[in-house]
């Protein structure tokens, strides 16, 4: 309880800083490397990879039995966050010009965490009807 707690009151709180330090770089107000300006962004994701790991602990330590399918399922959630990583660290890259790479190579993240994003909502759709279709049919006169 107190982990989610806490866990939604640092995404609030790094959401509101990364927004209030974007706008004052791109306003011309800040002069600050770009990784300085998305340091919320980073502090959150090692937030969510402590929260994850945190999360598969207790669920093997509560359900050992489905251990695979839990290691599974949070390897599947640290995925995302690693592809949000990338996607940072490339921007960065491309926004200082450290390194000359092409805008697709940069976006290629994000796309494959739009991808298992969009895979993991289909297939929770699919959950979900599997489980709704078993269900028996009331009619109501």
């Amino acid at each position: 309880m107190f982990l989610d707690l806490f866990f939604v009151f640092a995404r609030r709180i790094s959401v509101v800083l990364l927004l209030v330090f974007t706008a004052l770089r791109l306003d011309g107000r800040l002069e600050w490397n770009w990784f300085y300006v998305l340091i919320p962004a980073w502090l959150f994701d090692s937030v969510m990879l402590l929260y994850i790991t945190a999360q598969a602990i207790t669920e093997v330590k509560r359900r050992p039995t489905r251990r695979l399918a839990i290691i599974l399922n949070r390897l599947w959630d640290l995925s995302a966050v690693l592809n949000k990583i990338l996607f940072q660290v490339l921007i960065c890259l491309k926004l200082q010009a450290v390194v000359v790479i092409q805008l697709s190579y940069v976006f290629f993240p994000l796309w494959a965490l739009l991808l298992q994003m969009a895979a993991s909502l289909v297939y929770r759709i699919y959950l979900h009807e599997k489980t709704s279709s078993s269900l028996p049919i009331r009619r109501s006169l």
